[in-house]
């Protein structure tokens, strides 16, 4: 029974593996699924490592006039995040810098090791307007 729940993860983790090979893969989904489940901030953030500048301008704003009573709690720390992300749109070194500090510190409250070149094979975006 565990062995057969194992192997079951396995393949969906080597499924996952293969529609979602490429940063643009998973921009794309987040993107053609845009929700307050998450999406919206996840597609922002993947706009900007993408290179999509425009696009991620505009889904940092959308976020930043979300109202918190309808969204929960920890909205304005997100919109607070978001508007610190949109201002380093310009300078994607100290953008992609910031999203791997932040990937640093969500892996280190669920007790996983550090993953700093998670981001490695992929290239530094071109500034868009």
């Amino acid at each position: 029974m565990v062995e057969e729940g194992a192997k079951l993860i396995a393949e969906e983790v080597v499924a996952l593996r293969a529609k979602f090979k490429t940063l643009l893969d998973i921009h794309r989904f987040f993107v053609g699924n845009l929700s307050w489940d998450g999406n919206i901030y996840r597609a922002a953030i993947t706009a900007g490592l993408v290179g999509d500048l425009a696009l991620a301008r505009q889904l940092f704003d959308r976020i930043k006039w979300l109202e918190p009573a309808k969204h929960g709690p920890q909205l304005p720390k997100i919109q607070e995040d978001c508007a610190e992300l949109a201002a380093l749109l310009k300078d994607p070194v100290a953008y992609r810098s910031a999203i791997l500090q932040t990937i640093t510190a969500r892996r280190a409250k669920r007790d996983l090791p550090p993953d700093p070149n998670c981001l490695d094979s992929l290239p530094l975006p071109s500034l868009s307007p």
